[in-house]
């Protein structure tokens, strides 16, 4: 789908395609660009506030927009918590103190990721208390 319509942020400077998508996972980018499109085709400014994945769920903000423009944009937050935001399979709300909405291979993935990075800050913290205690013995012994 071809991205020709100009998008600007709330003070007017270019809101570029890369900005748009870099704002959520790679799953909601064809929600995002279609709305965009619908959007664009309902009278729409162009003007986006903010982009962003907030408790789960999509978050599309505009200036002005009527009520058919706003209607559109809770239809596709809506559908976004139905869909995987990394890979855009059916998804289901998920959380682990940070809600998410992912299919189930890509939260397993998030799973493996996560328990990997728990076990390096154990690590971490584990030979930092160690230091520390070696570094109090050491000024204490001198």
């Amino acid at each position: 789908m071809p991205f020709a319509i100009k998008t600007v942020d709330a003070f007017g400077r270019p809101y570029s395609k890369s900005q748009i998508l870099k704002a959520v996972g790679s799953g909601w980018w064809p929600l995002v660009l279609e709305l965009i499109q619908d959007l664009s085709k309902m009278g729409w400014d162009g003007q986006i506030t903010q982009i962003k994945e907030k408790f789960g769920g999509l978050r599309f903000y505009v200036g002005d927009g009527t009520k058919s423009i706003h209607s559109r944009i809770y239809e596709a937050e809506d559908l976004s918590f139905s869909l995987c935001e990394l890979c855009g399979r059916k998804g289901t709300m998920r959380s682990d103190g940070w809600m998410v909405t992912l299919c189930r291979p890509c939260n397993k993935q998030r799973q493996r990721t996560h328990k990997t990075m728990r076990w390096y800050q154990d690590q971490y913290d584990k030979l930092k208390e160690e230091f520390d205690a070696y570094k109090e013995a050491s000024a204490t012994s001198h």
